[in-house]
């Protein structure tokens, strides 16, 4: 009896401390925003651009693999347009299309 009574009090306080701990969501998110990552002007100038063959081609692998991997064209030109070197990964990707 003494050791359900000690469960339950400690149950009880711990509902209590829990209830009255303030919401840390904002302090969270301000975390978040600290960390993002700052992506420099030259990397944002570079990915804007891609070719209408490159658009075309990330079309044709977009078809090829939207059954396995089932992401929007939009997500998945911008995935292309994000990477360092777009033009070689089209070229990987097309060869495994192939």
């Amino acid at each position: 009896m003494k050791y359900f009574l000690l469960q339950l009090a400690i149950l009880i306080a711990g509902l209590f401390i829990v209830s009255c701990h303030p919401d840390k969501k904002p302090v969270q998110k301000a975390v978040e925003a600290e960390v993002a990552p700052k992506v420099p002007k030259t990397i944002e100038a570079r990915t804007d651009s891609l070719s209408a063959a490159q658009l075309k081609d990330i079309e044709t692998i977009h078809e090829t693999f939207t059954e396995v991997y089932p992401i929007s064209l939009n997500e998945t030109i911008k995935n292309f347009k994000d990477n360092q070197d777009s033009g070689r990964e089209i070229e990987i990707w097309l060869k495994m299309v192939e």
